[in-house]
């Protein structure tokens, strides 16, 4: 065992429900594609609340504010933030930390 582990983690919220959920992974390879298979998610209408504010390009509508970082360094965490900027309430987090274990 190498000592690291991989956090995928999706902090979301509408106006009237909220949730957090936690993926742990071994290896970065299965981490990665949880991280890219929620942000899909995040922008398909049929799954996520938040969906339909985006454009047929995939970038999101006036009023939502979209900040990630994707950096291809292996040892970068990335995130990917949607938030309603007048309603901060309403927003799709999905975050890639990595760690040691001790």
């Amino acid at each position: 065992m190498n000592g690291t582990i991989y956090l995928v983690l999706l902090n979301w919220s509408t106006d009237d429900s909220d949730g957090i959920e936690t993926f742990l992974y071994a290896d970065r390879k299965a981490a990665y594609k949880k991280y890219q298979d929620l942000i899909a998610d995040a922008k398909n209408p049929d799954i996520s609340p938040l969906g339909q504010v985006f454009d047929k390009n995939g970038e999101p509508s006036d009023g939502y504010e979209l900040d990630f970082n994707e950096c291809e360094r292996e040892e970068a965490e990335l995130y990917w933030h949607l938030v309603e900027r007048s309603n901060y309430n309403r927003h799709y987090f999905v975050d890639l930390k990595r760690t040691g274990l001790q």
